[in-house]
């Protein structure tokens, strides 16, 4: 059974890892009507579908992390907060560059655009900053936790 301290952190990589989920199905979709409507590669879109598969297989690995974190001598905090880290960059230069790309001024919704196109971008657009958030929250929430390590493992890295 899992710490009462690591619950918040696994409610949120369920919740983080969900969102992921449906944000690689908006980029696939978006990616499509980009190269067969309009003969376009739009290269933000490939970052953030890249991100979303990486979120996709990190929070797995992420979640075995923290479960073998609780044992003894364990010290792999690090490579969640590492992985983290990855993709909070990841998700901000996408998500900021998306954003600059749908509300440029004149918008990406040209009228040769169906409103459910426009829609599916400003879904993106939403999901790609609350991805973002999400991180943010599991990045603090995992620095806090290297103060909460049992204290044998904090007594086995101060050894080393």
């Amino acid at each position: 059974m899992a710490p009462a301290s690591t619950i918040p952190l696994y409610a949120l990589y369920l919740l983080f890892w969900m969102c992921a989920c449906v944000l690689l199905g908006l980029m696939a979709y978006q990616m499509d009507l980009n190269n067969y409507k309009f003969h376009v590669w739009v290269n933000i879109d490939q970052e953030i579908l890249v991100t979303s598969a990486m979120a996709i297989v990190w929070v797995p690995i992420s979640s075995f992390t923290i479960a073998n974190s609780q044992r003894p001598g364990s010290r792999i905090v690090s490579f969640e907060i590492l992985g983290a880290s990855v993709l909070w960059i990841m998700y901000l230069v996408g998500a900021a560059i998306f954003t600059n790309k749908v509300f440029d001024g004149k918008g990406d919704c040209t009228p040769d655009m169906s409103k459910k196109d426009c829609d599916v971008m400003a879904t993106i657009l939403a999901f790609t900053w609350l991805q973002w958030c999400l991180n943010t929250f599991i990045l603090v929430l995992s620095i806090f936790r290297i103060d909460n390590t049992p204290p044998v493992v904090q007594r086995k890295v101060a050894e080393v």
